[in-house]
Parts: C-alpha cells; structure tokens; sequence
C-alpha cells in the first residue's frame, strides 16, 4: 500500500471517529450557565475531524512519491515495551499513585526514545511529576491517584 493510500485511508478513520464522537456529544444535555459538559469532547472530536480532513486534502493533492522503508526492527521492540510499560502503569496508578509512579514510567520511556543520561532522566522525570501534579491537583483542583494499599 503506498503512502498516498495509507494517508487516505487513516486520515478518512480518524474523521470518520471523530464525527461519530461529535455526534455523541449531542446527546450530552446542555447546562444553563458556564461551558457545558460536552464542550471539551466536542472541541477535541472537531480538532480529529480537522486532522483527518487535513490528512486526506494532503493525499489527495500530493503526487505518488516512491519512499524508501527505513523501519528497523529494532523499533518493534521500543514500541512493544513502551506499550507494556504503559500498560502497568496504567494498571498501577491506582495502587501506587500518581507521584510514585510516574516518575518511573516517564524515565522508562525517556530511555527507551533514547535519552541515556540516567542522572538527567531523573531530574526531569521528577520535576516535571511535581510540576504537574501542583498544576492539576491544586490549580485545576483535579485529584489524581494516591499511594494506597
């Protein structure tokens, strides 16, 4: 399949689930003051509309353009653990909790897209744990996981 195809038949996916969100948004009863519970969805299901509405115009005018493959193999394997790790985290966050966890998970992928400077990894994996747990659980007053047993 070329690339042409693959853009045309991704980019007509994601409007196609898009619109079908949207419309799922409808459903959702309005409120009398302040933005309605259906205001967020209903912002990100058009701004998948206008990806795959972008994506397909850009099929359509584009020119057939032989591409050379450059996946490695290698890569299968960086996205199976990324999947996995993502997947007990998510399993986890629970149990441990937003500030335990997530700074492992984010040094977990920072390694695996190729940063290797472990003490860095930290630094960063910690500040910006802190950084948005004080955004969201006292600006935005969002309460995220805590450690449980």
């Amino acid at each position: 399949m070329s690339s042409r195809a693959k853009d045309l038949l991704s980019g007509s996916i994601v409007f196609l689930t898009g619109f079908a969100f949207y419309l799922q948004t409808l459903k959702i009863r309005p409120v009398k003051i302040g933005l309605s519970p259906a205001d967020f969805p209903r912002l990100i299901t058009t701004m998948m509309m206008i990806c795959g509405a972008v994506l397909v115009l850009k099929a359509l005018v584009t020119k057939h353009v032989k591409q050379k493959r450059d996946f490695e193999s290698g890569n299968l394997k960086k996205i199976g653990f990324l999947v996995a790790v993502f997947f007990f985290y998510a399993l986890l966050l629970d149990r441990i909790g937003f500030v335990y966890l997530t700074p492992v998970f984010l040094f977990a992928s920072m390694y695996v897209f190729g940063m290797k400077r472990h003490l860095l990894n930290i630094i960063i994996s910690i500040t910006t744990t802190i950084a948005v747990y004080l955004v969201f659980a006292h600006v935005f007053k969002v309460p995220l996981p805590r450690f449980s047993l």
